[in-house]
This record gives C-alpha cells, structure tokens and sequence, in this order.
C-alpha cells in the first residue's frame, strides 16, 4: 500500500486535500504517514510508545510527540499512593512513565515491565502545527486543527479518583475521533477491573487503552470501516444496561470540570479532595488484606437432576454436593457419559503447593458421587477439564496455559487415563479453552493473555471447518473485551434453539456469578452476543461465589464457594 493511501485511509470523509496532507505528513519519514501524540513535555508514556512502537516497527506509520506543557501536580495523596505502589508492588507496571526524548531510544519503567527492543521516534520533535495524518491526544491539549484527532478518554474526568472512592468496579476507557469539522463519534471502548490503588488503576486503564488504540489503529489502516459507539456502553451492548447496577456501583461523580466535561486522564481537573478518597480507598484496601490473611476460599461442587432452560439461581437446589478436605478445593466442575457411564471431571487444587490436578467422579443412576479418582497427572498446573465425546471418542481439553498451547488429550482408559493426542494451538498462553460446534464450523473460545490486560478480561474466538484444526483466530480479536462476561465458565449449551454461552463475572471479586450469553452472530468475521439471564450464587445455593455451570446427559453442575477462617500454621 503507498503512503498516500495509508495517510488517506487514516484521514475521515472530509473536504482537505489528501495530497498535500500525504506530502507534508510524509516528507521527513520515509513516506509512512507521520502520527503525532500530544503528550506532557513531549515525553511519550510509555502505554503510547508501546502501541505506536508495535506499528513503526513494521512501517505502518511513522509518530513523533508534540509537547503540551507541564502536567498538572498531583494532590499530596496521591503521589503517597505511587510512592506506596512502587514499594508494596515492585511487580507492578506504570504505564504513565514517561519515556526519553522522542528521537531517542526507549527503555521501559522501573516498575518491573518487561523491557523492549527500544523504538525510534519521528526524525524531530514534532511541533503542535507539523501537518500530520492523525494526532493522538492523550491530555486533552489537541485543540481545533485541521487534521483528524483520537482522543483516548480515561473515566469522567476525576483521573479514576471518582470510581475509586464510591467503589465502582470497573474503569471505563473509550477512544473518541474528532474530524476537522468538530463532529466526534466513539470509536472504540472498554473496560477493566478496578483495583483498590488508584496508582495501579490508571496503569491497568492506560495499558488496556493502549492495546485498545493498537487495534483500531490496525483496522483503520487496513480500510476497515470503524463504527460509530454510544459512549459508556459495555462491549457486551445489549446486556450492559441490564447488568450495570450489579457490575459498577452507582452514585453521582464527586468532581467534575466546571464546564461538564469529561476531559481526558491527563487534563486538568479541578482539585481533589484527598480525604474523601483516601478513606475510602484505604478502609477497602485494609479489609481485604485483613481477609487475604485470615481467611481462604473454599471450592465445593453441587448438582442435581438436568433441567429445563436457564437454570434459575433462586429456586436451583443441589441434590448432591462434594467437598474437598481442607487445603484443597474443588472447581471446573464438567459432566461426560461414555460407554455407558456419566462421570463428574473437576479440578483438584491443592493450596499447599498452589497446584491443580485434575478429578473424576462416577455418578449413580440416583446422582450420588463414587469415591474421588485421580486423572492423568502432569508437572504443571492443570485445570478446567473440558471433556467431550466426539466420534465415539472421549477427547479432553484442560488448561494448560503454563505450557503456552492448548491440548487435545484423548482418553485411553476411560475415565481415569489420558494421553496427549495433539496439540490444537502452539505458543499461545491461553485458559478455559472452550470446543464446540456451530453453524458447520468448529469453534474454540478462550480467555488469551495479553500483557496488557488482565488474563480474564479479553475472550478470543478460532475456527476450523476440521474438528481438531488447523485453526484461524477470528477477524475481530478479542470478540469480547470486558471483565464482565469475557472468560468462559462452561459448556455451551442450547435453550429453545438458541446456543448459550456461560460466561464469568469477575468484577469485584473472582468468582463472583455465572451470565449467560446467547450468540446472536457467530461466523469468521462477526461476532455478536446478548445477555439472557445469570446465575448468582447467593440464591439457593447460599454461598458467596459461583464460576462455573455444566449440564450433562442426565445431570447439571456448578460449583460454589464459601469463605472461611484460615487455620494456623502450627495447627495445619
């Protein structure tokens, strides 16, 4: 593709001259079109250096950074809560450290991020005038120009200080486009789990922008049309109206700019009252190092006879529950009948040496459980015992992202002995790879790791016309990018000719509840779902979690969790 038609299939539908655009943008940068990012002192974060590294490397474009004065100061509390994080979190990564000079090359954060090849910038530092095929804005200081400007907005406006302190779970992140003639339209957009340092929530949010602007940035530059976006809405459009109450906590934002704006995580903001977030942010961080320490979460398995349709959490009764001795719990809970026999799979972990090993029970006729029996064993951790039968054959896909491939095992000594058949997808680190098949294809879901986001907050789709492959990843990777609703928690399963798809809510807490989300669209370039129901463990079930839900030929499963007061160390 020629640069004038990169800069071209950047630029919106406007009257500006492609041609002059194209050669001014491109006249000291090699002919790929220049993006300039408009950033405190000129100094890239290191969430956009990373995003613009990846695609200067294979000359997609060239980027430079415009420098927009010195950032605003932040309050007393919140340079003790970075100070803090940088302590207490050596692990953590700051996304809003800034990078050298623009020309120069990079090095990462001493927060612990991992370190990278270094990148070259633009030939010069760019000027807030340099004509350009897009500018970035990430402060809020772009104003009006003639070119195209994206501006990732982070929040409303509070710099996360606002979610934090009325306790809201989950960080809204959308990027926004203004064209030359001033109309804006949402992108993209996003969300991730709020932490309880507000240091750490803007790196989480800025890191999920920053993967967040690498994909649209490559859709665009490919010519794909980019939608237009209700802002605030969750990726999962149609259940997020439904699910808000439970998923964000509501409340009205305690400072906004004078003007009502939401500006962007660097802009300017009115100043902040320490107090009003330091509390709260620092009761809520207490309380759950307190339970961190005293207490541990207990994994049980319950089931009952199949039903009908959506189970319903307020009048589901389990018939037969399986606990695990203390230590150890029971999870993943997923139900096969083969040759004559319904077994109970399930994840056995062990807290001691924060392994999991994989379990079987075999049901009677009347659902009681046979005594707990060991499945083939491996060095490292395993999990999520997705079994299948396929052709007469019972085939297992458990999770073994540790290994970075997802595996097929076929049963050799149903259902205790398994071996390697084949490996589905190498040099991928992915969990609760999901097989099943729909609309003549063969499909596999899983949550896949990104060192930007969460592991369970980005669910990707692959696809064969084969049922073990070769596999394509899905045109529109991640197809749901949310805390809530993305990471698999079960078999899907068919309600009224409709194919579900249980999936987790792990905002707030893990292990939180079980949605249930119908496909409405499922080929290899679209991907569209729907919220229909959930399942909330505090219902008949009374525990404090659920994750997990699987119907069998005869029975369905969950599994629940309960807290409970660790026991001594002396005393173990």
């Amino acid at each position: 593709m020629t640069a004038r038609a990169l800069a071209a299939s950047l630029a919106p539908a406007s009257d500006r001259d492609a041609a002059t655009l194209d050669r001014d943008a491109t006249a000291s940068n090699g002919g790929a079109p220049l993006v300039i990012g408009h950033v405190a002192r000129g100094e890239a974060p290191a969430w956009l250096a990373r995003c613009l590294d990846a695609l200067a490397r294979e000359r997609k474009l060239d980027w430079s950074a415009a420098d927009s004065g010195e950032p605003a100061r932040d309050p007393a509390w919140v340079r003790f809560d970075a100070w803090l994080a940088r302590r207490v979190l050596p692990s953590s990564r700051d996304a809003w450290t800034c990078s050298v000079e623009p020309h120069a090359t990079r090095t990462r954060d001493a927060l612990g991020a991992p370190n990278s090849p270094g990148a070259r910038y633009g030939a010069k530092r760019a000027r807030s005038n340099d004509a350009c095929a897009l500018r970035i804005d990430v402060d809020g200081t772009a104003g009006p120009c003639a070119e195209t400007v994206w501006s990732v907005r982070f929040g409303d406006g509070s710099r996360y200080a606002n979610e934090l302190a009325r306790g809201d779970q989950t960080l809204r992140i959308e990027l926004h486009e203004r064209a030359p003639d001033g109309t804006e339209r949402c992108l993209a957009k996003t969300r991730t789990k709020s932490p309880n340092s507000l240091t750490l929530a803007r790196s989480r949010a800025a890191w999920k922008a920053s993967a967040l602007l690498e994909r649209t940035l490559r859709r665009h530059l490919a010519g794909e049309p980019l939608p237009s976006l209700a802002p605030h809405d969750s990726p999962l459009a149609h259940a997020a109206e439904s699910r808000q109450s439970t998923c964000d906590a509501a409340g009205p934002p305690l400072a906004r700019d004078t003007d009502g704006r939401s500006p962007e995580l660097g802009a300017s903001t009115r100043p902040l009252a320490g107090n009003a977030r330091t509390w709260p942010l620092a009761v809520r961080a207490l309380a759950r190092a307190a339970e961190r320490s005293l207490c541990e979460d207990a994994w049980r398995l319950a089931w009952r006879a199949r039903g009908e349709g959506l189970p319903d959490s307020a009048t589901w009764r389990p018939e037969h529950q399986l606990a695990a001795p203390r230590g150890r719990f029971f999870a993943d809970p997923f139900l096969l009948a083969h040759a004559g026999r319904e077994c109970l799979f399930f994840e056995d972990y062990d807290a001691r040496s924060r392994l999991g090993r994989l379990a079987c029970v075999e049901l009677a006729a009347d659902g009681s459980a046979g005594p707990v029996q060991p499945v083939s064993h491996a060095a490292h951790h395993l999990s999520y015992p997705f079994v299948f039968e396929h052709e007469g054959v019972a085939y297992m896909l458990p999770e073994t992202h540790e290994t970075r491939r997802i595996e097929l095992w076929r049963a050799e000594k149903f259902p205790t002995r398994w071996k390697l058949d084949r490996v589905l997808i190498d040099g991928l680190k992915a969990v609760d790879a999901t097989w099943f098949r729909h609309a003549e294809l063969f499909w596999i879901f899983a949550c896949v790791a990104d060192e930007r986001a969460p592991l369970s907050e980005e669910l990707c789709a692959f696809w064969s016309p084969h049922p073990f492959g070769p596999w394509t990843p899905h045109a529109a990777n991640p197809i749901v990018d949310d805390p809530c609703g993305a990471r698999p928690a079960g078999r899907p399963f068919v309600v009224g000719g409709a194919l579900v798809r249980p999936a987790q809510d792990v905002t707030g807490e893990y292990g939180k509840r079980v949605l249930f989300q119908e496909l409405v669209h499922l080929d290899p370039t679209r991907y569209e779902e729907r919220n229909v129901g959930s399942f909330d463990a505090d219902g008949a079930l009374a525990s404090a979690g659920t994750h997990h839900f699987d119907r069998g030929a005869r029975f369905e499963v969950v599994d629940a969790r309960t807290t409970r007061f660790k026991r001594p160390r002396w005393f173990r």
